[in-house]
């Protein structure tokens, strides 16, 4: 499980838009989709996207 940038979604995916930004969820994974929290963290590192399953658990991270 995890990120990628596609040009368009596949049959069977759901788009879903949340706060202007839209994403694709993959059929393969739709039955762990009410689970997904997505967050963007900056940090002098770097920056990133971080997929968790639950509520945002860091013990939970995918």
């Amino acid at each position: 499980m995890g990120l990628a940038l596609d040009k368009s979604a596949n049959e069977g995916d759901k788009i879903v838009e949340n706060n202007g930004i839209k994403y694709v969820i993959g059929k393969d994974i739709m039955r762990f989709a009410s689970s997904f929290y997505i967050d963007y963290r900056r940090s002098i590192f770097g920056g990133g996207f971080r997929v968790f399953a639950g509520q945002g658990n860091s013990s939970s991270c995918c």
